[in-house]
C-alpha cells in the first residue's frame, strides 16, 4: 500500500513539473526578426508589418484587416466582451481604433515574442488559434487567418514575395494561369494618347471562350463554359512589337511590328500574320513604304473584316519632315486576305489623315468601313470618317477647344459601334467651359481627373450633315469620385451596355475603394436602366463580349486570372 502511494506521489510529481516547463517554455521569450519578404495584395503593393517567427510570418489580425478592407474578403475586428474573446465579421468593412495604432513600435530594435493562445469568433464560430505577443500585441499566423477569413497566401520564392489574393466576389470566377500575365487593371487616370491593347477575348462555335494576353510572348488559353481552362499555347513575336489581335469569321489575325529609324522603303514596319483557328500559321502581308519610322506610336490598333478586306487602324511616327520633326499621324491599311496583300497607299498623306491621332477604332459598315480617330490638330476633335479606303466622308464628333497640337484634350474615347441607326461613341470629357489654356502637359482652369461620361450618336443614313444627338450618362465634375474610360458593349443593333470604374478622386490611381458600374442603352445611346453597380469588380484594359447570355471581360493578377460576369437578362 505504501509502495503504491509513493508510486502516485512520484506520479504527481512529475506530472507537476512537467506543467512547470511547459508554463516555462510557453513564457520563454524569442527574440524575433521583421518580415523582409515583399508582399503584394491581389497584385498590388501593400505594407503590412510582421515578424518571422521559427520560419512563419506572423501579423496583427487588425493590420491584415485594413489591408483587405474593400475586398471581397474584407472583414471587421471587434471584442467581444461576453465571450472574452476576438471577433471577426465577414463582410463587414474594417473599422480602425486607436489600439490598433503601431505608432509607439520602434520596428529597427530588437523585439521579442512570446507564445500564447488566442480564441477567435468567425461569424459566430469559435477557433482556438496559436498566436505570439510582442509589445503587447497579439501576432497570427498568415496562414492560419487565411484559412479562417477566405483569402489566400501563396509565398514566391524567386522574387521573395507574400502574395495575398482575396476571394473573388460573386459572378466572378478566379483561376490559375499557366503563366505569369501582364496586370490589365483599369484605372482613373487618363493618359494624352492610347496604346495597343495587350488582352483580347473571343467566343468559339463550340461554347467556349479564349483570351490573349501579350506580354513576352503571345499566351493563348481557352476555357469552357465553367471557366475551367482546357487548353494553352503560346506564340513568339515575329517582329519586336506588337500591335494588335483579331478574330475574324474563319481566321485569326495577329500584328507586329518594327522601327524603322533608317527610314527605308523596303523595311518592314508592320505584319499582319493570318493563323487558322488553331493558331496554325497560314500566311502574312507585308507593310513597307509606308513612310513610318515607328508603328503603333502614340495610339492604339484595331482590326475590322468584311468579306476578303482587313482593316487595320492603328497610328505611326512619320519620316523626318522639312521642319525638322517626325509627326504623329494615323495609319490606315487595307489587306485583301485573300492573297494577303496590301490595297491602298500608305505614303505621308492618305485620304483620311488625322493629325495627332491619339485612338483608333474601326468597323464596317455594309461594304464600307468606318473609322474614328482622336485628333489634338487636324482635326482637332473626336472625328468619324467613312469611305472604301480611297475616299471618305468625315465628320467631327466631339470638337475639342484649345490650341491645335496641344497633347492634353481633356477627352478620352472608350467604345465605338453602330446600332440600327446610329453610330455610337462613348467618351468622357472634361468641363471645357472652365478651361482657358491647353498645353502639351496640361489643362488650366479645369482638373482633368474629373470628367463626365457621355454618348454621342452619328446617323448612319446621313453622317456629314445628320443631327448628332449627345446624352449624359455619368456626372463626375465636381464630385468627390472619378471613373475610368467606360467601355461599350453590343449586345443586339438596338441595345448596348456601357461600362466603367468608379473611386475616390483623390486615389484614382488607387482601386480599393472602386466599384463597376453599369447602364443600359438604346440604339440611340439614350438610358434604358438606372446605373447599377457592382461591389468589389473590376475592370480590365480589354474589351468585354458577350458569352453565354452575359457581359463577360477579365483581369489578370500575376498567375491569376479573374473572369467577371454581368447577366443580360
Amino acid at each position: 500500500m505504501r509502495k503504491r502511494i509513493s508510486i502516485l506521489l512520484i506520479a504527481a510529481l512529475i506530472f507537476s513539473l512537467s506543467n512547470v516547463v511547459s508554463a516555462s517554455a510557453s513564457s520563454a521569450k524569442i527574440a524575433v526578426d521583421t518580415t523582409s519578404s515583399g508582399m503584394e495584395l491581389d497584385g498590388n503593393y501593400v505594407s503590412i508589418q510582421g515578424y518571422n517567427i521559427q520560419y512563419s510570418n506572423y501579423f496583427k489580425l487588425r493590420d491584415v484587416a485594413a489591408a483587405f478592407a474593400n475586398t471581397p474578403s474584407e472583414f471587421n475586428v471587434k471584442w467581444n466582451s461576453k465571450a472574452n474573446a476576438i471577433e471577426i465579421v465577414s463582410g463587414e468593412t474594417y473599422q480602425d481604433s486607436e489600439d490598433s495604432s503601431n505608432a509607439s513600435i520602434n520596428w529597427w530594435e530588437q523585439q521579442y515574442a512570446t507564445a500564447t493562445s488566442a480564441n477567435i469568433i468567425v461569424d459566430g464560430k469559435s477557433h482556438p488559434m496559436k498566436a505570439y505577443t510582442i509589445n503587447q500585441s497579439t501576432y497570427f499566423q498568415l496562414r492560419d487567418l487565411a484559412a479562417i477569413t477566405g483569402f489566400q497566401v501563396n509565398y514566391d520564392k524567386v522574387s521573395d514575395v507574400i502574395e495575398l489574393t482575396s476571394k473573388p466576389p460573386q459572378q466572378a470566377y478566379r483561376v490559375k494561369a499557366n503563366d505569369v500575365l501582364r496586370t490589365n487593371t483599369v484605372t482613373g487616370s487618363y493618359s494624352r494618347w492610347s496604346d495597343p491593347i495587350h488582352h483580347y477575348m473571343y467566343t468559339n462555335e463550340d461554347g467556349t471562350i479564349t483570351t490573349v494576353d501579350a506580354g513576352e510572348k503571345l499566351y493563348i488559353q481557352t476555357y469552357n463554359a465553367s471557366y475551367k481552362l482546357i487548353s494553352s499555347t503560346k506564340l513568339d513575336y515575329e517582329l519586336p512589337l506588337f500591335g494588335a489581335f483579331y478574330s475574324g469569321d474563319t481566321y485569326n489575325y495577329i500584328v507586329f511590328g518594327q522601327e524603322n529609324d533608317g527610314q527605308s522603303d523596303s523595311k518592314e514596319v508592320i505584319r499582319v500574320v493570318k493563323y487558322d483557328k488553331n493558331f496554325k500559321r497560314v500566311s502574312s502581308a507585308a507593310v513597307t513604304n509606308a513612310y513610318t519610322v515607328a508603328p503603333f506610336h502614340a495610339g492604339s490598333a484595331r482590326i475590322a473584316e468584311q468579306d476578303n478586306m482587313l482593316v487595320l487602324h492603328t497610328a505611326r511616327l512619320r519620316y523626318l519632315t522639312e521642319d525638322g520633326l517626325n509627326h504623329q499621324s494615323q495609319l490606315t491599311v487595307l489587306i485583301d486576305t485573300g492573297s494577303m496583300n496590301v490595297m491602298n497607299d500608305l505614303g505621308r498623306f492618305q485620304s483620311n489623315h488625322v493629325s495627332h491621332s491619339f485612338d483608333q477604332y474601326v468597323l464596317f459598315d455594309g461594304s464600307e468601313h468606318v473609322l474614328l480617330d482622336h485628333g489634338d490638330a487636324y482635326p482637332r476633335s473626336i472625328v468619324l470618317s467613312r469611305g472604301d479606303g480611297f475616299e471618305y466622308v468625315e465628320r467631327d464628333v466631339v470638337e475639342i477647344p484649345g490650341m491645335i497640337g496641344a497633347n492634353m484634350t481633356g477627352v478620352s474615347i472608350g467604345g465605338f459601334d453602330q446600332s440600327s441607326s446610329s453610330y455610337l461613341v462613348a467618351y468622357n470629357t472634361i468641363d471645357h467651359s472652365k478651361a482657358y489654356n491647353y498645353t502639351s502637359f496640361s489643362i488650366s482652369g479645369a482638373d482633368d481627373r474629373e470628367r463626365d461620361i457621355k454618348v454621342a450618336a452619328v446617323p448612319r443614313h446621313d453622317v456629314e450633315n445628320g443631327e448628332i444627338t449627345y446624352t449624359d450618362i455619368a456626372t463626375y465634375i465636381g464630385s468627390d469620385k472619378t471613373s475610368s474610360i467606360p467601355k461599350l458593349v453590343k449586345i443586339t443593333d438596338d441595345k448596348f451596355m456601357m461600362l466603367w470604374q468608379e473611386s475616390d478622386r483623390d486615389s484614382y490611381s488607387d482601386l480599393s475603394s472602386s466599384v463597376v458600374k453599369y447602364v443600359t442603352l438604346d440604339h440611340e445611346g439614350n438610358k434604358t436602366s438606372d446605373i447599377k453597380e457592382l461591389k468589389y469588380f473590376k475592370l480590365g484594359n480589354m474589351q468585354p463580349v458577350v458569352y453565354n447570355d452575359q457581359i463577360v471581360w477579365f483581369v489578370n493578377q500575376g498567375q491569376q486570372k479573374t473572369f467577371y460576369t454581368i447577366p443580360i437578362k
